[in-house]
């Protein structure tokens, strides 16, 4: 499993209370070391790259070395006494452009010193002039909880190549009648080619170099690191290929010459097969609200040992968390109701172990909205009140009809109350709101009870589920003002008519006045009715307030009028 080192910053810093209290960075710097010699074309050199960081535990490192290809090139790199711990990157480097590149990590507590050795870049001397080598970027992050970059500088390197006869090996000596016992030839292994490292493959491939003239092999595997293969030869074979359990094993090598047994060769081999032991439980919380939920990890490798963690809450981004020896994790603010943690566990071959523990978080108590509209003009401000808990943040949610719903945050007082006032002008239609809470801790509510409410145009009377203007509604009063006139004309030519038979006549007419008043009464009576309902939920307009007493002089009036027309048909 590849991972990179940029991709440790934020996690590093989230992890801050695994590894302490931050504080001040440091100074720290990358060099090299030698920094500057001459050497002659096709001699080769060791450079190291070396980290000072002698205030500050440092947790991580990572650079980028830039040389002249024309003057050297690189023949390997070695990580032999290094202080890194887990790579994060191999060290690598392309001779095409010059530049070598690592990236790794120091396991707490960290490094502290003047002279951690990162790794070795072997050179080799090409061509006659200076040649130059530097960082062209570097990172050296703080064992400080929260990943701070303490690098303060990076050093550089000059080195002259000068002329001369190139540097031959040496030819082989002349045999001797009787040679030299060997003393150790070189061990490899395709299978597990570094020594330093762990490899998840039981099966092991050997091979070593023979020497001309070899009679005779000896080899042994065991545990021991110094173990000496008996002088008795199994015959003459350079490689080797066996199955071994998880363990360090050390492969030992002796060859037969003919001058007798050499001294033995010794090359260890680090296998780690077995996926890590993991458990997790939850630490038991007395506020089933707290949104911060710890976790405890039992956790083992005996192989590699455990390198880094992986914490996942549902879908949500996973958390890398590097092993620490806290064995400890703690989530973020996890919003209410039951979740999923994945853990998972990964040693230094890459074997993993996952586990899932389920748990939940309880919702706080939903605000009460105490003061709302049902009713609310385009010309009024929408104000909102309600009580929660003290000194939290409120979330107000209003959504239109058909529409995405629009949040504004607000805050309680020292006495949970809260309020929510708009000059926002809203179109007329209908609303929902509701709130929700979200204390210091980062705990949240469920939503609060939903209202909803109107908003109308202003002169408007509401009568069941309809909406009246004042207009409309002085429509409707003219209108029947129009037909009592028009009833009252028609009554009155009548009466011109009805002289000829006053009797038969009065009782029609006394007959129709009285038909026409009641309805003209109740018509009349039914608006103001209308509209006194209206006064006793709110305070009248000023249009409306002008209708309402219209109505009732007309009403009084036409009963006067009425009267006198009976009277005088009486008469």
């Amino acid at each position: 499993m590849k991972i990179h080192l940029r991709s440790f910053f934020v996690p590093l810093m989230i992890i801050g209370a695994f590894f302490g209290s931050a504080h001040a960075a440091h100074a720290a710097t990358l060099y090299f070391s030698p920094s500057a010699g001459s050497f002659k074309i096709g001699q080769t050199f060791a450079v190291n790259v070396i980290v000072s960081s002698p205030d500050e535990p440092l947790n991580a490192v990572s650079g980028a070395v830039s040389y002249s290809q024309e003057n050297l090139e690189v023949i390997s790199l070695s990580r032999g006494g290094s202080i890194i711990s887990l790579w994060v990157q191999e060290p690598s480097f392309t001779q095409s452009v010059g530049m070598v590149n690592f990236e790794g990590i120091v396991l707490n507590p960290g490094f502290k010193g003047a002279s951690g050795k990162i790794l070795t870049i072997n050179f080799r001397a090409k061509a006659i002039g200076t040649a130059a080598a530097s960082f062209t970027s570097g990172a050296i992050l703080a064992n400080d909880g929260q990943g701070t970059n303490i690098l303060t500088g990076m050093g550089r390197a000059s080195y002259m190549v000068v002329g001369g006869a190139p540097v031959e090996p040496k030819p082989p000596p002349t045999p001797s009648p009787t040679p030299p016992a060997i003393t150790g030839q070189r061990i490899s292994s395709p299978t597990h080619p570094d020594q330093g490292m762990w490899y998840a493959s039981s099966h092991v491939a050997m091979q070593w170099d023979l020497p001309s003239g070899t009679l005779g092999v000896s080899t042994v595997l065991d545990k021991s690191p110094a173990a000496i293969p008996a002088a008795i030869s199994e015959g003459v074979f350079s490689s080797k290929s066996f199955d071994v359990d998880d363990g360090v094993w050390y492969q030992h090598v002796r060859i037969k010459t003919a001058a007798g047994w050499g001294a033995a060769s010794h090359y260890r081999l680090n296998v780690d097969t077995r996926k890590p032991a993991l458990e997790i439980h939850t630490v038991s919380r007395s506020d089933g609200t707290e949104p911060h939920v710890k976790f405890l990890l039992k956790a083992e490798d005996k192989g590699s040992g455990i390198a880094v963690y992986r914490f996942q809450i549902d879908d949500l981004p996973p958390v890398i968390q590097p092993e620490d020896g806290s064995h400890q994790f703690v989530t973020s603010a996890v919003i209410p109701g039951k979740h999923t943690l994945m853990a998972r566990a990964t040693d230094r071959v890459g074997n993993f172990t996952e586990v899932t523990v389920a748990f939940d978080v309880q919702a706080l108590n939903a605000p009460t909205l105490t003061v709302y509209p049902s009713v609310l003009r385009t010309d009024e401000s929408l104000i909102v009140r309600g009580t929660t808990y003290p000194n939290a943040t409120v979330t107000i949610r209003l959504r239109a009809a058909n529409a995405e719903p629009r949040s504004f945050a607000i805050h309680s007082d020292d006495h949970g109350n809260f309020s929510f006032i708009t000059d926002e002008r809203f179109a007329p239609g209908r609303y929902n709101l509701w709130a929700e809470v979200m204390d210091e801790r980062g705990a949240k509510s469920n939503p609060s009870h939903r209202i909803t409410f109107a908003v109308a145009s202003p002169l408007c009377c509401k009568i069941g589920g309809w909406e009246f203007s004042a207009g409309y509604l002085f429509g409707i009063v003219a209108l029947i003002l129009l037909i009592f006139l028009f009833i009252f004309w028609s009554m009155w030519h009548h009466l011109t008519r009805v002289r000829r038979t006053i009797h038969e006549g009065m009782y029609r007419a006394e007959a129709g006045l009285h038909k026409a008043f009641d309805l003209l009464r109740e018509d009349i009576g039914q608006q103001i009715k209308l509209l006194e309902h209206a006064r006793s939920k709110r305070e009248l307009t000023e249009e409306e307030g002008r209708i309402l007493a219209r109505l009732k002089r007309d009403l009084s009036a036409a009963e006067r009028v009425i009267k006198n027309k009976i009277r005088k048909i009486g008469e």
